[in-house]
């Protein structure tokens, strides 16, 4: 049995709307720097969520309306911009013979981003059209989307993302990589 004390939700001191075509892990990741803190796992902790690690599910009801409290946004608003309402539109959840846990392999990886760095340039965000492993180009800007840093080349996370700088190297994730 779990010996964690579970405080009730309070809506963050400085809240924000999402994006135009914003991710989930976006928007918390934006928030954790709106709000000052350090890491994305203490904003995780306060919604209890294990997005998107927990390969059961996308998100769960509880954490919809912890992350509904915090943010002031309408819970429709945090559906449409996660993994789960986006699969719903593009592709079904499971195909025949796949359990729907499956499903979170046909997405990016929170830790390993694709992102176009000309949409960056334009908007600090991470957007909900780059999370399908199927992406693999922006339409905006025709062009390749790329998953590391131009500098390291090391993979880049949602946050780094949403920061605009490599965690590894802090070089600006704006700037294209240089094909050798």
């Amino acid at each position: 049995m779990s010996s964690t004390k579970t405080l009730p939700a309070r809506p963050l001191l400085r809240r924000s709307p999402l994006l135009p075509g914003e991710s989930l892990p976006s928007l918390v990741a934006r928030l954790a720097i709106q709000n000052g803190y350090s890491s994305l796992s203490i904003l995780e902790r306060l919604f209890q969520a294990n997005y998107p690690v927990r390969r059961e599910c996308l998100l769960q009801e509880d954490e919809l309306v912890h992350l509904t409290i915090l943010t002031g946004l309408p819970p429709k608003d945090l559906l449409m911009a996660s993994d789960i309402y986006f699969a719903q539109e593009t592709f079904p959840l499971s195909y025949p013979g796949e359990s729907s846990a499956s499903f979170i392999n046909r997405i990016h990886p929170t830790r390993a981003a694709w992102y176009c760095p000309e949409c960056l340039a334009e908007a600090a965000y991470h957007r909900l059209i780059w999370r399908p492993v199927s992406s693999a180009a922006c339409l905006k800007h025709i062009c390749q989307l790329v998953n590391s840093c131009p500098q390291c080349q090391r993979p880049v996370s949602i946050y780094d993302v949403v920061r605009l700088r490599c965690c590894h190297c802090c070089a600006d994730l704006r700037m294209p990589i240089l094909s050798l």
